[in-house]
């Protein structure tokens, strides 16, 4: 009976274990913009994937709620390209942010192929950019 018990109790460990969770979502990813919390409703967000706008608002991050503690979801991609070229830009409308700049950019080239989930972040008082992913930062991601 306690073999049993055992070899059911290990069966359901081991289907536990083989879940979804941990795999990396094989046919899109998530991209996030996100900046410091004096950024809301005074800066503009812009993000260029391989040289074509696809997200152009007013940033906006409610740092209580659980779901904009990843910044704002600005772009959902496939990956078919598995080298994308990103430009970010930062658009300020109040002048005492970003140190008098009236805008911050930054552009490079990133691999997608083993991620699903990207923050590019800008930090004004660091003043700079910043990538983070679910695989080599999983610190940045809040678990469920």
């Amino acid at each position: 009976m306690k073999r049993i018990f055992l070899l059911l109790l290990l069966i359901c460990l081991l289907l536990s274990c083989n879940s979804k969770k941990g795999k990396v979502n094989s046919k899109e990813v998530f991209v996030f913009l996100r900046m410091n919390y004096e950024g809301n409703n005074k800066t503009v967000a812009k993000l260029w994937i391989n040289d074509t706008l696809k997200f152009s608002k007013i940033y906006f991050s409610d740092l209580n709620k659980h779901e904009d503690a990843l910044g704002m979801k600005a772009a959902r991609l496939n990956k078919t390209n598995r080298l994308i070229k990103f430009k970010v830009q930062f658009i300020n409308i109040d002048k005492a942010l970003c140190n008098q700049k009236q805008y911050v950019d930054t552009t490079f080239f990133y691999f997608i192929n083993n991620i699903d989930e990207m923050i590019i972040s800008y930090t004004g008082f660091l003043k700079r950019f910043r990538v983070y992913n679910n695989r080599d930062n999983p610190e940045s991601w809040i678990s469920e």
